[in-house]
């Protein structure tokens, strides 16, 4: 009798036979969680909106440290600099390419996240040129808003 023993026939048996109520739970639960709102236009453009805000931001922050970083380069190449101030404005240059590995870091990472954004939203969103024109507006509208500068 051991020998034709099957522990997965017997649980195969128990949840189709005898287990209906576990059954009809994990149904429910397929359902509710299959169900969730599907979020409105206007909440994903917010959502695209702060990205795009901290984007924005990023590049300026970028732009404002390579002008940094050409001045701290231009003052390190005159030969009238005492050697003090060549040891910090090397210190310094030192400083700024970290921040700008950083700030490099920062926008790939964001890049990648306003991508997978945008990919969901026209597989999800926008399926035709009416929708993608009134996505286009709103999102336009709500950076000016914003005044993301």
């Amino acid at each position: 009798m051991l020998n034709n023993f099957c522990p997965h026939k017997l649980f195969f048996k128990k949840i189709i036979y005898g287990n209906v109520c576990g059954v009809i739970i994990l149904v429910l639960l397929l359902l509710i969680s299959c169900s969730h709102r599907k979020k409105s236009i206007e909440e994903i453009v917010k959502e695209l909106t702060a990205y795009e805000c901290r984007a924005i931001h990023l590049r300026n922050l970028r732009f404002e440290l390579a002008d940094k970083i050409r001045f701290t380069q231009d003052s390190l190449q005159r030969k009238t600099l005492l050697k003090i101030d060549t040891a910090i404005l090397h210190t310094q240059f030192l400083k700024m390419n970290i921040e700008k590995q950083s700030l490099f870091t920062q926008s790939i990472q964001l890049a990648d996240s306003i991508k997978g954004k945008m990919d969901f939203i026209i597989a999800n969103y926008l399926t035709d040129k009416t929708k993608e024109a009134a996505f286009n507006n709103l999102l336009n509208a709500a950076l000016k808003n914003n005044d993301c500068k």
